[in-house]
């Protein structure tokens, strides 16, 4: 053994992969099981489909009235799926059945375009959250 082998210590190293930005730790193995795929098209789909949904009702719905109480009931419901709580979901509620009572939103899909800004919203996030500080 030469002078410089001398004193020198090995190290093992075991490697484990990191999550993804988003990613639950366990969601990389592969025994990911149905509720977990099912979690994470929600999560990832989930603020998209309510908005396509609120504007298919806004489309559905051709006078004020009945536009205005399927929304208040939709709304509130999806504003609970999202998780939203008290005067949030309240909110939520009259925003929407305000929109759906509204004439002439029909050419103009708000509740997609609130759905996607919401879900990119919740991805940056987590991707600054996830960086930490330095």
């Amino acid at each position: 053994m030469s002078a410089e082998g001398k004193g020198r210590e090995v190290l093992e190293v075991e490697v484990e992969r990191m999550p993804l930005v988003g990613e639950d730790s366990h969601e990389g193995d592969s025994e990911s099981t149905p509720l977990d795929t099912a979690r994470r098209v929600h999560r990832a789909l989930g603020p998209v489909l309510a908005g396509i949904l609120v504007d298919v009702l806004d489309a559905a719905t051709m006078t004020p009235p009945v536009g205005l109480v399927l929304g208040l009931t939709v709304g509130y419901y999806l504003a609970r799926q999202l998780g939203l709580v008290g005067s949030g979901a309240q909110r939520l509620a009259l925003v929407i059945g305000v929109y759906c009572a509204v004439p002439g939103t029909l050419a103009l899909p708000l509740g997609t375009l609130v759905g996607a800004f919401v879900r990119v919203r919740q991805v940056l996030s987590a991707a600054v959250n996830s960086s930490g500080p330095g």
